[in-house]
């Protein structure tokens, strides 16, 4: 009174699934040469690239002419990178010990624009009220954009409970 099995009688254990004559019943024999995988890409060139001096990376190949590297209007040497250069005031544009933050990956161009240090950060400081910062450090309070509504930093107040604690004693209490 259904379809589809019912009970056990139709399980078998892996072993005997895997061993049943039926399964090879028609097959071709052959023997097996080599791994029974394949790999998807196959490398197409095993070992390492041409290992060069730190010479002949900064003069070039024996025979090339050094003078080629330079193009004839520069007004100054080129820095080449080399992996001796990263992270260093050579392989960028940073100031000799910079202790910046210099990141590892710079595949996005954004990233790469920073770590390279071409461009100069502004230094514009011509507008103190956007320098200058009357609250101490950690205020989370309001701050004013108007200056008709800046009337000053914060003042103590006897209204908070630090302002209580931090009231100012009179110096005359124990004349």
């Amino acid at each position: 009174a259904g379809y589809g099995h019912h009970g056990p009688a139709h399980w078998k254990s892996t072993s005997h699934a895997q061993h049943d004559p039926n399964s090879i019943a028609g097959a071709v024999y052959s023997r097996q040469h080599g791994p029974s995988y394949q790999a998807a890409n196959p490398p197409t060139c095993v070992g390492a690239g041409v290992v060069h001096s730190t010479y002949s990376e900064f003069h070039g190949k024996y025979g090339s002419d050094p003078r080629h590297k330079v193009h004839p209007l520069a007004e100054k040497m080129p820095t080449f990178k080399t992996m001796l250069t990263v992270g260093t005031a050579k392989g960028t544009n940073h100031i000799p010990g910079y202790n910046g933050h210099l990141p590892m990956n710079t595949n996005n161009p954004h990233v790469a624009r920073v770590a390279s240090g071409a461009t100069l950060r502004s230094v514009d400081k011509t507008n103190l009220t956007a320098q200058f910062q009357v609250n101490t450090l950690g205020y989370s309070g309001h701050v004013p954009q108007h200056p008709h509504n800046d009337r000053g930093g914060v003042k103590p107040s006897r209204e908070t409970m630090m302002g209580r604690s931090f009231v100012e004693h009179s110096l005359t209490a124990f004349d």
